[in-house]
């Protein structure tokens, strides 16, 4: 099975949501989290065995991601 790393921005309910669909997802794994808040990013991160990201673009640039899932209110997105 060829494993498949997301990246989550945004660290609130519907991130929980979505991750608990994974396991349905041969594969899918959170390998890095991001979210204004970092002590959130950390929890879910701790959570899932997934990187905590101070940044943005640290997030991203994690060499375990392949896709990327924007989960912040919809008047963060564009910034984000």
């Amino acid at each position: 099975m060829k494993r498949f790393g997301w990246c989550f921005i945004g660290s609130g309910s519907i991130t929980r949501r979505v991750l608990a669909a994974f396991p349905l997802m041969d594969g899918a794994f959170l390998a890095s989290v991001y979210s204004p808040t970092f002590a959130n990013a950390k929890s879910l991160a701790n959570q899932h065995g997934a990187r905590a990201c101070a940044t943005l673009e640290a997030a991203v640039a994690d060499p375990d991601v392949q896709a990327l899932y924007l989960a912040t209110t919809h008047n963060a997105h564009t910034p984000h």
